[in-house]
């Protein structure tokens, strides 16, 4: 996935997140729940017919 709330990006330098945040479609720095939302539609039988696809979960990072 794309930068999330961790404590990964706290110890992160302001600098660094910042300029990801910029270089992000939805400006901002992903929530850990829209990560599981993706991976429970993947686990449950809502996703039964996809096959072979990647699923990107970076907030639209360029």
């Amino acid at each position: 996935p794309g930068l999330i709330e961790s404590e990964v990006v706290t110890n992160m330098p302001k600098e660094k997140v910042e300029a990801i945040i910029k270089s992000s479609s939805l400006g901002r720095i992903g929530k850990p729940e829209e990560v599981a939302q993706v991976v429970l539609f993947l686990a449950s039988e809502h996703s039964d017919y996809i096959t072979g696809q990647t699923i990107v979960v970076d907030g639209g990072i360029v």
